[in-house]
């Protein structure tokens, strides 16, 4: 998995022109994580690395150096094979396959990276990802502490994080991709959706299915919740039978060439959308397509959350759904949408921002109401273009119409 190397290459370069002279940036990819005495969890790279390098094993590090006169140079540094590990685990990247994936023409082993590093000279600032969790943060060795001392650290994050925020066209593909087997793999799933099925068949089937049509995993734990438990955001024991005259909540998406689909669709566990259930779902259908058509470049996204509210509280009220008494923050407790794409949340996720062209959105209201045991969510994933919303899941069903002629 990978995009291009001039990809990555362009994402280094536009980097270093944000970047002051007299600077370094120290990148590093994470360490394999203990998870009992003989097994480690299985391994995540930091997205940020994989960004400007397209590399996703363990025990790597990017150091990018810009001089006072604004020259600016690369070297990328990587654990060597050793004989016996290759014997039980399989062989790491050599500097030459290294080097073919990510553009950089400089790659050597790790144990010269502190030695490079502590030859700086006028370097006084030095950045640092402070963007993964701590166990997963560069430790260094004592000699590259002392040449740090007493200089300048930032935080490279947020400069990566506004890079991210706009799609290129091969970030686009690959979420299209994504996207694209999410719904194959949905389509499976709703061919088999039964009632007295366990929630875990169809969590169990989607994940099948995602790596059968040729993606890398899964984006995000599978949530797969019918019931009353839909009124959990995050309900990830998917353990339930589940029952006639329910509804199933599915929050899934696949995962291609490190970039994650975010689909949420709510399937009538017999395959027939009655009462309330059906009432209820017409509402969030309707105020999502409304949703959509907001996602217009300058919107912001805070008045589209706002926008949202009203909406839910005009439909929900004047469909029966809630006594209009009631605070419809107690049945729509969660934001319009997120940023997608290397991460499912993805960076600058303070939703504080104004729509763009490049940037890709979810777009995924829903309604919660603990009274009749239902939780709805449709969820898309939303292109914002020049000429406005783009919605790149629309292929994936969520009219009544057609999921329960899907179904029958």
């Amino acid at each position: 998995m990978s995009l291009s190397p001039s990809f990555y290459k362009n994402n280094r370069q536009n980097l270093a022109e944000k970047l002051e002279k007299g600077c370094a940036v120290i990148l590093y990819s994470g360490r394999e994580i203990s998870q009992s005495l003989d097994a480690v969890y299985p391994f995540f790279y930091d997205n940020n690395f994989y960004y400007l390098t397209g590399l996703t094993e363990s025990e790597m590090i990017l150091l990018m150096v810009k001089d006072q006169e604004g020259k600016v140079s690369e070297k990328l540094y990587l654990e060597e094979n050793d004989p016996l590990t290759v014997k039980w685990v399989g062989a790491k990247m050599e500097p030459e396959e290294a080097s073919a994936v990510s553009a950089i023409q400089e790659v050597a082993y790790l144990p010269e990276f502190t030695e490079d590093l502590c030859s700086l000279e006028n370097i006084e600032i030095y950045y640092f990802d402070r963007t993964p969790p701590k166990h997963q943060s560069l430790a260094l060795e004592e000699e590259s502490a002392d040449h740090l001392r007493n200089k300048s650290a930032k935080d490279v994050g947020p400069l990566i994080a506004d890079m991210r925020l706009y799609k290129q066209k091969e970030e686009i593909d690959a979420l299209q991709q994504a996207i694209d087997i999410t719904q194959v793999a949905l389509e499976t799933l709703l061919k088999n959706l039964k009632p007295d099925k366990k929630e875990f068949e169809m969590a169990a089937l989607f994940e099948y299915s995602v790596r059968l049509a040729g993606a890398e995993g899964l984006a995000f734990p599978t949530i797969a919740v019918s019931g009353k438990h839909a009124t959990v955001l995050h309900y990830i024991q998917n353990n339930a039978t589940m029952a006639e005259n329910t509804l199933l909540l599915l929050d899934l998406g696949a995962r291609y060439d490190g970039y994650c689909a975010d689909i949420s669709r709510t399937y009538p566990v017999d395959g027939r959308y009655t009462g309330v259930r059906k009432t209820a779902y017409e509402v969030v259908l309707e105020v999502q397509k409304e949703m959509i058509q907001s996602y217009q470049p300058g919107a912001e996204m805070k008045e589209l959350q706002n926008k949202t509210r009203e909406l839910f509280s005009e439909k929900c009220f004047s469909a029966g759904l809630i006594p209009k008494d009631h605070d419809i923050e107690d049945c729509y407790y969660h934001g319009i949408g997120h940023s997608l794409g290397l991460d499912v949340h993805d960076t600058k996720d303070k939703r504080d921002y104004t729509l763009t062209p490049g940037m890709v959105l979810t777009c995924e209201p829903g309604i919660y109401i603990q009274e009749h045991g239902i939780g709805i969510r449709i969820e898309d994933d939303i292109l914002i273009t020049e000429e406005g919303p783009v919605n790149l899941s629309k292929n994936i069903v969520k009219e009544i119409e057609e999921i329960e002629a899907f179904m029958s």
